[in-house]
């Protein structure tokens, strides 16, 4: 008879991981490693479920939760048991947005805080944009249009097995 196996929870950050770390830790004001995207919905939409569809996926994403304290010069990852910040939702005219963007890229993430940055931009008259930034510790690019992906199926109702 065979024994069970019971897997322990990453306890540190993998060789890529490692390597970006050591970037953002030299550059630490830089915003190198945020991948920010912005989608422009061409519907109006209810923020209401749309924040709860945001949430829920991140909820369901390991990554999304992670968060990565800097102790004594060493990265220690946590998975959170909620999302570690809301999805905010914000008034910008449409002809601010580029100039809110840029203020809000050129900040870098708080990885200790949360690996993201997400708010739902109410641009008036029922426009509305979703602007997603994710730092690269956390994801990559290929894995943020899964984010996009599930985010829309989760506010239709459907239901989101995300491979993040």
């Amino acid at each position: 008879m065979s024994n069970p196996v019971h897997l322990q929870p990453r306890r540190s950050l993998s060789p890529s991981q490692e390597l970006i770390w050591t970037s953002q830790r030299l550059e630490p004001e830089s915003p190198h490693q945020n991948m920010a995207l912005i989608t422009m919905f061409d519907a109006p939409i209810d923020p209401t479920t749309f924040i709860d569809a945001v949430e829920m996926v991140i909820g369901q994403s390991d990554a999304l939760r992670t968060t990565i304290r800097n102790v004594d010069g060493v990265p220690h990852p946590t998975v959170t048991a909620t999302p570690p910040a809301p999805c905010l939702v914000e008034r910008v005219a449409l002809e601010e947005l580029d100039e809110w963007m840029h203020e809000r890229i050129s900040k870098p993430l708080d990885v200790a805080t949360a690996a993201y940055d997400s708010v739902l931009v109410d641009l008036g008259n029922d426009a509305w944009a979703w602007f997603f930034n994710v730092h690269h510790l956390v994801i990559d690019a290929a894995s943020s249009a899964n984010v996009f992906r599930s985010v829309a199926a989760a506010y239709h109702g459907e239901t989101v097995e995300l491979p993040l």
